[in-house]
């Protein structure tokens, strides 16, 4: 987070990043190899947009490159009603746990 970055303000997905949440979903352990195929654009493209998902808290890595998996994180982490404090405190702990979160 830069200084400036609006507290809980998160950029929305386009379609494509949209489709790459899906099929983690529907397979984890899905390569960017993979993912080219299926989106039918390039390694690089899909290297941005998974650079894009990590950076704004919508999916993280386990483990390593090869035997590693991804993990989509929870809805209210996603869309950013979790305020930063508590985002850094997660990733802190290295897991998501249930923060009560008031509604907007």
């Amino acid at each position: 987070m830069k200084v400036g970055d609006k507290v809980g303000n998160k950029k929305g997905l386009n379609s494509r990043r949209q489709r790459i949440i899906t099929e983690m979903r529907d397979n984890p352990n899905i390569a960017t190899s993979e993912l080219h195929q299926i989106l039918g654009i390039s390694e690089t493209a899909v290297e941005n947009n998974l650079t894009f998902l990590k950076e704004n808290g919508y999916v993280e890595k386990i483990g390593s490159k090869k035997t590693g998996y991804w993990k989509v994180l929870d809805e209210a982490y996603k869309h950013g009603t979790i305020d930063t404090a508590q985002k850094i405190c997660i990733r802190r702990e290295k897991k998501v746990r249930k923060i009560p979160v008031e509604p907007r």
